[in-house]
């Protein structure tokens, strides 16, 4: 797919294909099978099995290339301690083993145990592919804190959850009640602890590779301090994609005060805003 804006844009493909390419789409979308490749990783999540993991989403291929572009192409950076808060379905950890040499200790952290699990299926597939480094994993199930790990890094990478929460009391509810999926992706808690830690996070030449979005930039000016030095990988604007969050889109209230609050962009019928990918160093 060139120039992705979902991962799971698979309709806009029917209009290029043949009809042999066609059959292999639908047989992708009535499988319970959700498979992403991107440079020479592979990445596989069953949905049958695997309940409540979230991703890989375009918010992590946007990040896999980043980080496919600026550390595992570039042989003056030496990463060999990493860190994911949130690691999902592995993606990204799993592109970490699978290209960067010089590591040696990689630690993956998220709250949801089946995400944990088919994190460390990534990583394994990764560690399958001839040439690939030996090195220790740590996988973690549990809520991220400060002085959990006790160590520095390198690299850290969080794609933490960037919508906004709408607190005020609702006349309707809502009509998406998954809760585990709307804490994956509402509420600027994680993106601060991360942001006010850095200094017990990163050795001193360690960086953050942070995902943001449009929504969240207001919070992101808020919690991040002076201290640390800022470059936007896809520029301060970033990369404009759908946005199409369930929870939001089926509560009125949330949905009018993300776009009046937030900027949440409308077009139409359909609604977008831009991830904005930032790296962060400490001065």
């Amino acid at each position: 797919m060139d120039d992705p804006v979902s991962v799971f844009d698979v309709w806009g493909q029917f209009d290029h294909a043949d009809a042999n390419a066609k059959n292999q789409l639908k047989a992708i979308i009535a499988s319970g099978h959700k498979l992403v490749y991107h440079r020479d990783t592979l990445t596989h999540v069953d949905r049958r099995l695997d309940l409540d993991v979230f991703g890989p989403s375009i918010d992590t291929l946007v990040l896999a290339e980043i980080l496919a572009r600026d550390v595992s192409s570039n042989p003056n950076r030496s990463i060999k301690a990493v860190l994911e808060i949130g690691s999902g379905s592995g993606m990204l950890s799993a592109s970490v083993v699978r290209h960067n040499l010089a590591l040696q200790d990689l630690y993956a952290i998220d709250i949801d145990a089946r995400a944990v699990a088919c994190t460390d299926r990534s990583i394994a597939l990764a560690s399958l592919a001839p040439g690939v480094a030996p090195s220790e994993r740590h996988l973690i199930v549990g809520k991220y804190t400060p002085r959990l790990l006790g160590r520095k890094f390198d690299l850290v990478i969080c794609n933490p959850p960037y919508i906004p929460k709408f607190n005020a009391s609702r006349k309707s509810r809502p009509l998406s009640t998954d809760t585990s999926y709307i804490n994956a992706v509402a509420g600027v808690e994680l993106l601060s602890e991360v942001l006010q830690n850095l200094d017990s996070l990163l050795e001193t030449n360690g960086r953050l590779l942070l995902m943001l979005s449009s929504l969240s930039m207001k919070a992101f000016k808020q919690f991040v301090g002076n201290a640390v030095k800022i470059s936007y990988p896809l520029g301060e604007i970033g990369y404009r994609v759908p946005f199409d969050v369930e929870a939001v889109l089926s509560d009125p209230e949330w949905e009018d005060y993300l776009v009046k609050q937030h900027g949440l962009e409308k077009d139409g019928l359909n609604y977008h805003h831009n991830l904005i990918p930032v790296w962060l160093e400490k001065r």
